[in-house]
């Protein structure tokens, strides 16, 4: 190990002693100050701070044991090394004495130069690392304290024996109310056993992280994921257990709402459906489904390095002069910046836009002087910017420890995109669940004219001549009315004829009683009819039956792309191609007529056909991809999950 040098501070009233002494530790590298007696050594010691004091014990005004005390007890100076030297009170009792008054050491003269210096040289080695445990102490402290995530360690029986303050704000209590008891008192009754499986396998030394529901104080329900790590003796043994506690309860909570969103809107689809089975019997409804010193520093920089590298949040040091001294694993990972890129450089590298780092600057500059800030011990929101340039949303908390006279902050810092994505994704859904609504009613609407109508116009006048026949044929004698009532059957099978029509029309009942399939291509004879358009179909894997939801979205969805293409496309054929297999049910209809710019479309207001399909889909796990351009045509693909399970990303032939 190479010599570590220091101030130290001979106090000796023998000047012959004193050079010797100073002499030989000058050669050895140190700084050396002299003293010759008691209260000149006080005196140096306030002044200049030494990191050892060799102190002859007979000094000529006050004894070398009363100068010791002094300074051990000085709350100042009590942190500075004191060795005891002597050649004449040599007994085992003046060397107690020494060591009882607070000495760190005591020498016997006479004494060989290199035992001297050995001496010397470890009194020096031990000030130091006790000075570098306390940093570590005190930045591991700061660090569990102010992290976003919360720490806690149980021993081999599964008592606490330690959480941070983190964890403390969880669980609604103080420290004293949750130390030393069974973690078990703060776990929901429904996960208890849950709990104690994953805690005898710490036992076993499998450590997998999981999702464990506490309780707090209150009573509420904390949702978490416990992210374990084992604690071993010198031999293996397995002597308990800490872990990082991730609160999820508010990405919990938003799952929840979208999912209560989404029972919301099937709900009223289902209310929309049961309003038009109601004007129609035949209408049936849809229902959508959805080591001592030494070792307590490595054990402590064990313990930093454990929580830094294991934390799924960026850990970042910042030093007095305000560049980067620390850089974890995770910050890495979410800045794009490796260690080395990151370390030395000042805090800008992230800050975007430029007024955000002014302004950081200068609270830095009062920082430095006060070690206080505006921002410290707060949780902020702001911009970031990755080494690609990619600006994103990041949550962060800064706190500050005083090292030697100087400060240092340290960020913890989050990645929220996820976040904002998922509050992005709820507002969506409620634009959605209004679009759908007013699509409802609309089409509630005109199903209403439109039967109004026919009942008006077709039966109602229908059941008008029949009357009238009637009633002038009431009045014929017997033999006449006979052959009158072959034109009576004739009415009645025309009406008959109309009825069937208007309610083929509302849902064709070949769908429900033969498949899709039958129901497809009776639906293509019919608009041939009446549109003169001509479908090219072609269909693989239809010859069986689906869901009846999957069968009635997959016929609604053809029906309303060809009545698209009847309205708008003007062409005289249009192609439809129906594949299904043990997975997916895919559509695609295509056809070389007009098209239309459809990012200009969708972004308008008279898209109801499209995000209606658009639902419909989403509500089975399905997606809706359309491809369009003016003078180009358009072509609509469609992809249902047949088997209930979330549809796969169609990212292949949905990227733009």
């Amino acid at each position: 190990m190479t010599n570590a040098k220091a101030k130290v501070l001979c106090v000796d009233d023998d000047p012959d002693l004193l050079l010797i002494n100073s002499s030989l530790l000058q050669l050895a590298g140190h700084q050396v100050l002299a003293a010759s007696n008691g209260n000149e050594c006080l005196a140096i010691v306030r002044q200049e701070n030494p990191d050892l004091v060799l102190l002859d014990v007979m000094l000529p005004d006050i004894s070398g044991y009363d100068v010791c005390k002094r300074i051990k007890t000085d709350p100042e100076l009590q942190d500075t090394f004191v060795i005891l030297i002597s050649g004449m009170q040599i007994s085992s009792e003046s060397q107690i004495k020494g060591l009882e008054t607070g000495a760190d050491g005591y020498i016997v003269r006479p004494i060989s130069t290199h035992e001297f210096l050995a001496r010397v040289q470890a009194m020096i080695r031990i000030k130091h690392t006790e000075m570098a445990l306390r940093r570590s102490m005190e930045r591991y402290q700061m660090l569990v304290e102010t992290m976003n995530e919360g720490l806690g360690v149980l021993d081999k029986n599964g008592i606490i024996t330690f959480v941070n303050e983190k964890i403390c704000d969880m669980m609604g209590c103080a420290k004293d109310e949750i130390i030393g008891r069974p973690a078990t008192d703060f776990i929901d009754g429904n996960d208890l056993n849950k709990y104690k499986e994953h805690f005898e396998a710490h036992r076993q030394g499998v450590f997998i992280p999981f999702e464990l529901t506490c309780v707090r104080k209150d009573g509420q329900k904390v949702y978490t994921i416990i992210s374990p790590r084992p604690m071993l003796d010198d031999r293996g043994n397995f002597t308990g257990a800490f872990a990082v506690i991730s609160d999820i309860t508010t990405r919990r909570d938003a799952e929840e709402a979208i999912r209560k969103l989404n029972e919301e809107l099937e709900q009223r689809v289902i209310e929309r459906t049961r309003q038009l089975e109601a004007v129609v019997e035949e209408l049936e409804g849809e229902i959508i489904e959805r080591k001592r010193v030494e070792d307590a520093l490595k054990e402590n920089e064990e313990k930093f390095s454990a929580i830094t590298i294991t934390a799924t949040d960026a850990v970042i040091l910042m030093n007095d002069k305000g560049k980067i001294s620390y850089w974890n694993p995770a910050a890495e990972k979410i800045f794009g910046y490796t260690n080395e890129e990151a370390l030395e450089k000042e805090l800008h590298l992230l800050i975007v836009p430029e007024e955000y780092y002014k302004a950081f600057q200068e609270g830095f500059r009062f920082f430095q002087a006060t070690g206080k800030g505006p921002v410290i011990g707060k949780t902020l929101e702001f911009m970031a910017v990755r080494k690609d340039g990619t600006v994103f949303p990041i949550e962060i908390s800064i706190s500050v420890i005083n090292v030697r006279g100087k400060w240092e902050a340290v960020g913890i810092i989050r990645d929220i995109t996820e976040r904002k994505l998922d509050e992005k994704t709820f507002i969506q859904y409620a634009e959605r669940l209004q679009t759908l609504s007013s699509r409802l009613i609309e089409v509630q609407e005109a199903e209403r004219r439109l039967i109004a109508q026919e009942l008006h116009d077709e039966i109602g006048q229908s059941l008008t001549g029949l009357k009238l026949y009637l009633e002038n044929i009431a009045a014929l004698p017997a033999e006449e009315m006979t052959s009158k009532l072959g034109d009576i059957l004739t009415l009645v099978q025309e009406l008959m004829s109309k009825l069937r029509n208007m309610s083929l029309d509302l849902r064709p009942s070949m769908l429900d009683d033969l498949g899709l399939l039958p129901a497809l291509l009776w639906h293509f004879e019919r608009y041939i009819t009446q549109t003169n358009v001509h479908v090219r179909f072609n269909h693989n894997g239809l010859n069986m039956r689906f869901n009846t939801d999957i069968e009635t979205a997959a016929y609604r969805i053809v029906q309303e792309a060809l009545t698209n293409v009847a309205r708008h496309a003007h062409v005289s054929e249009v192609k439809v191609l129906v594949t299904a297999n043990q997975d997916t049910l895919e559509i695609h209809v295509e056809d070389n007529g007009r098209g239309f710019d459809y990012d200009a479309i969708n972004d308008s207001a008279n898209t109801a056909g499209i995000k209606w399909m658009q639902e419909r889909l989403s509500l089975l796990g399905g997606y809706l991809k359309i491809d369009s351009a003016p003078g180009e045509g358009t072509r609509l693909s469609a992809r249902i999950p047949v088997k209930n399970k979330s549809a796969e990303r169609w990212t292949e032939q949905c990227a733009k």
